[in-house]
């Protein structure tokens, strides 16, 4: 039987910013994967978390999890995986940066 797994990592979480607007956290990675699966074979998932937003004192913001599809604990093989996005740069005054991309 084929299988199409689709996984998005987590967006990363804005950067704080004291005076202004925050910075953006950067978007998560998009990764497809067409398998081959048997009867009753088991897969693990793992759905990353969006990352945490900065402070309101210039705290940048956290880098989002990975969601990926692994086989059972004993093999080595990553099926199918998504990076998270970078948490956006924080500041105390304007001018903070946003997060990047989530790759791969």
């Amino acid at each position: 039987m084929r299988l199409v797994v689709k996984t998005w990592g987590a967006g990363g979480g804005g950067g704080g910013n004291y005076y202004g607007t925050a910075s953006a956290g950067g978007g998560a990675a998009y990764s497809v994967s067409t398998m081959t699966v048997s009867e009753g074979q088991v897969l693990n998932v793992v759905v990353g978390t969006g990352g945490a937003g900065g402070s309101n004192n210039g705290g940048g913001g956290g880098g989002g999890g990975y969601s990926a599809v692994f086989p059972p604990a004993g093999s080595s093989a990553t099926l199918v995986i998504a990076g998270g996005g970078g948490g956006g740069g924080g500041s105390y005054y304007y001018g903070s940066a946003a997060g990047g991309a989530g790759g791969f």
